[in-house]
């Protein structure tokens, strides 16, 4: 199973390749959000690092957002074609979930903070049971206020203190919110999503029946849509 991971969900992009659950090789870009121009080329580089060629790729996974708009697309789109071209099966993670992955260890709990302008982040809190991290709260917009006070909620069996961590490139934005609420802000080598953690995630999940079916996930309408529903007839 040769995998390869993509990820154009931020300002920072990615590229992974995986080999039934190994890392051969992983590249980031930060292109300013040119990811269209950058993608290809920079998965054609991860594959060569790992010493493998494109056709011998057999399942691709792509970050389906929230993040970028434009970003997403880009990443699905290339995605989607690589899988129809190779005969590839075709996976679609949650950047969210991805961003979970980050933290370290010592962590009992995650806030995700994706910045979603307009003074909001598309949020999701994740608990560490039986070793692996759940998602307790599932990935929404929220205000940057509500996300700190559901991550820093205490626990309700024990009442215990736990570290609770939030990453995402909005947890520098709101630093002054989460750390009030107690929540430690990691830095910002943890706020990107990273196309390994994709490519782990998507070999436990089942691939998509249908490709071109596989959608990214938004959450809510751009800035432009919401415009321009609103303009009268």
């Amino acid at each position: 199973m040769l995998l390869l991971a993509l990820d154009t969900s931020g300002k920072t992009g990615s590229a992974a390749v995986l080999e039934d659950g190994r890392v051969l090789a992983s590249k980031s870009f930060t292109v300013g959000l040119r990811h269209g121009r950058e993608i290809m080329l920079r998965a054609l580089e991860t594959l060569d690092s790992a010493g493998r060629e494109l056709r011998e790729v057999s399942h691709v996974a792509a970050g389906l957002g929230p993040g970028s708009y434009t970003g997403i697309r880009v990443g699905v789109a290339t995605a989607k074609t690589l899988a129809w071209a190779l005969g590839a099966k075709l996976y679609g993670v949650p950047c969210a979930d991805a961003l979970a992955l980050n933290a370290p260890p010592e962590y009992a709990r995650i806030a995700v903070a994706i910045d979603a302008k307009r003074g909001e982040v598309f949020g999701a809190v994740y608990e560490k049971r039986n070793g692996a991290f759940a998602a307790a709260r599932a990935c929404a917009v929220f205000k940057p206020e509500k996300l700190a006070e559901l991550a820093a909620a205490p626990v309700r069996k024990s009442g215990e203190k736990i570290r609770v961590c939030v990453l995402g490139d909005a947890a520098e934005l709101y630093r002054g919110i989460f750390e009030k609420n107690g929540l430690e802000v990691l830095s910002e080598e943890f706020s990107a999503v990273r196309a390994e953690n994709i490519g782990r995630l998507a070999e436990a999940l089942p691939p998509e029946a249908d490709a071109f079916k596989l959608a990214p996930i938004y959450l809510r309408k751009s800035a432009a849509e919401e415009k321009y529903s609103k303009k009268p007839i």
